[in-house]
Parts: structure tokens; C-alpha cells; sequence
């Protein structure tokens, strides 16, 4: 059964649905968390010793609101301290995980890709009702190990079904352990529009939940264990 979405008022009055979700309720982007962890990555590039549970009990560091994904590939992770996104204070990024959450907007029917074509060490993506509080390692829907844009490493491909005017909740954690750090997803809709690509730019698509409360919630973080 594939993921599911959540039908919503966001489009106008006549039947057709919105182009991008309503935003007037200040929801846009997504939320996320900063964890430090002491997971070693002994097994590269599997990193079998992550323990995703971990991060459901677990306070965050640092959390916070972006309108884009990713940490672009070259950043130098001994130095200097950097923020991920604006919002965050500088840090070093080494037995760092990051947890993203919001509501993915589904402009048009038809069907989503999603990749990560970047990811060190590892980028793991949850749609749907497991997105909320349920998610494991072993249902994530994608899970890329350490994968680059110039390959030759096999990128993850997930492609969901999704009902234009419809919100689907949607997580990503991405974890380091120790040495170099990166990862960049890509979300593209049916008609060829980027959703997310991981270039720095702001994403339309993603909110933290739709004006009309149709969305359910989310637990705080490190309690939805």
C-alpha cells in the first residue's frame, strides 16, 4: 500500500487544485533537529551500527526551520564551524545527525522521484503515516549509504503515487559519523518541476502544516519514542 497523503482545501474555489500549498498561515518549510551522537562507522559504507530508534528518545542539540535540504558537497568539515541553514548556530558536523520533517505539497497526480545523489554518510527518507512517529530504519522508504554526484556508487530511486491538493507527511535524517560530510536530495514531480534539488534554493512545496489544520501533528522531538 503506498504511502498516504492528506486531502486539503488549499486549492481556490473551482475544482482544480492549487499550484503551490497555502502559505498565508506562516507554515512554510520544514522543521528540523540537531542530535550528537557516538555512532562509529566501522562497517563503511553500510554504518550498520546507526540506531535510528536513538534519535526517537533522544533531545536534540539545536531546532529549528529551513526552506531547503542538504549540505553541499566540498564543505570542509574540520573547519571552520558552519550553520547547515540560517537559522542554525555554527558547529562542526561530525557524529551529527539531522532530522527533517514537514508536509510534502503534491501540485500536480501523478508520480514523485525521489534521490539522494548525495549522501555521506547516510540519508534516509520516510512519506506517509510512518513519517509522523513509526519510522525504523528497516521501514524507511529509501535509504542511501554513501553515494556522490560523481559516482560510481548506485543512487537510491523511490517513486510515490500522490493526488494533486494533497499533503504527505514527509521525513529525512541524515547522519555523519566521522570524517567528510554531505548530502543532497532531490525531489522531482511528474511534469519534470524540482521540488527539492539541493542547490541552495528554497523549496515551495514543503510546509510544517497546512492553514487549514487538515494535517495531523507531530510529536516534539525526542518524544515520539
Amino acid at each position: 500500500m503506498p504511502p498516504s497523503s492528506v486531502q486539503s482545501s488549499a486549492s481556490p474555489s473551482s475544482s482544480a487544485p492549487a499550484p503551490t500549498p497555502d502559505v498565508s498561515c506562516n507554515n512554510r518549510g520544514l522543521e528540523y533537529a540537531i542530535y550528537d551522537h557516538s555512532f562509529f562507522n566501522s562497517d563503511f559504507p553500510a554504518f550498520s551500527s546507526l540506531d535510528v530508534n536513538y534519535f526517537h528518545v533522544t533531545q536534540p542539540a539545536f531546532t529549528g526551520t529551513t526552506e531547503r535540504i542538504g549540505i553541499p558537497p566540498g564543505t570542509n568539515p574540520y573547519f571552520p564551524p558552519f550553520s547547515i541553514y540560517d537559522d542554525t548556530p555554527a558547529r562542526l558536523y561530525m557524529f551529527t545527525a539531522v532530522n527533517h520533517r514537514a508536509f510534502l505539497y503534491a501540485p500536480v497526480t501523478g508520480t514523485y522521484t525521489i534521490t539522494v545523489p548525495d549522501s555521506d554518510e547516510i540519508t534516509l527518507v520516510w512519506l506517509g503515516d510512518k513519517a509522523i512517529s513509526t519510522w525504523t530504519r528497516a521501514n524507511a522508504d529509501l535509504e542511501q549509504d554513501y553515494n556522490t554526484v560523481d559516482g560510481p556508487e548506485e543512487t537510491t530511486v523511490f517513486r510515490i503515487q500522490l493526488q494533486a491538493g494533497t499533503y504527505t507527511p514527509f521525513r529525512l535524517l541524515w547522519a555523519n559519523a566521522q570524517g567528510e560530510l554531505s548530502f543532497i536530495a532531490r525531489v522531482q514531480a511528474p511534469d519534470g518541476r524540482i521540488i527539492e534539488d539541493g542547490d541552495g534554493s528554497d523549496s515551495d512545496y514543503f510546509v510544517r502544516f497546512a492553514c487549514d489544520m487538515s494535517t495531523p501533528e507531530y510529536p516534539p522531538f525526542g518524544q515520539d519514542g
